[in-house]
């Protein structure tokens, strides 16, 4: 493990950065393709009991060095730091409360979404069955006058048999007399 190394002397520290190849934890070519280890990081700390505002003042920061100079000058005290992480501490809340917020509008939006598209897909198959039963109810309506009409050709027809029957009766009714009238006529003439 790379200890802390403290060149300048204030409260700044230099974090050696992480070797890739377990090196010395330079910033040299330690995996041998050309490419270089990140730059080490600063931790600077707050001076606790110091005069003033120095160099190594401030609250605790963590962040990547780009070059050797040592961090901005902060709070000196305690309370400084405390109110600071309270304060980063609050923006994390508001930045989780934030997001949470967002994440439950478009859980509702997507809900609200899925809820329009299964409605209407259950109204255009209530629609479509709805279509369906008229077209079978009409089909039942056309059987059932064309049921009627073909009942009603039955008795027509039933009507003009019998009227034709009835006509043959009297045919034969009138036929039957006139046979008889023969048949007397010859029993007379014969004194049969």
């Amino acid at each position: 493990m790379a200890n802390l190394t403290r060149p300048s002397g204030n409260n700044t520290f230099d974090l050696p950065a992480r070797d890739q190849d377990g090196g010395s934890g330079d910033a040299l070519d330690d995996l041998g393709d050309g490419s270089k280890a990140p730059a080490p990081l600063q931790l600077q700390l707050p001076a606790l009991g110091g005069k003033g505002r120095g160099r190594g003042a401030g609250a605790a920061t963590l962040a990547t060095a780009t070059s050797g100079a040592g961090a901005a000058a902060g709070p000196t005290s305690i309370e400084a730091l405390k109110a600071s992480v309270a304060q980063a501490l609050e923006g994390i809340s508001t930045l989780i409360d934030t997001e949470y917020t967002n994440q439950v509008g478009r859980a509702a939006k997507a809900g609200e979404e899925r809820i329009r598209s299964l409605a209407a897909t259950h109204y255009e198959q209530v629609n479509n069955n709805l279509t369906a039963s008229r077209d079978a109810m009409q089909q039942a309506r056309d059987h059932h006058m064309s049921v009627k009409a073909h009942i009603k050709s039955i008795r027509d027809e039933g009507a003009a048999l019998a009227a034709d029957n009835r006509e043959i009766q009297g045919a034969l009714t009138a036929l039957q007399a006139d046979v008889d009238n023969r048949l007397a006529g010859i029993r007379k003439k014969f004194k049969l």
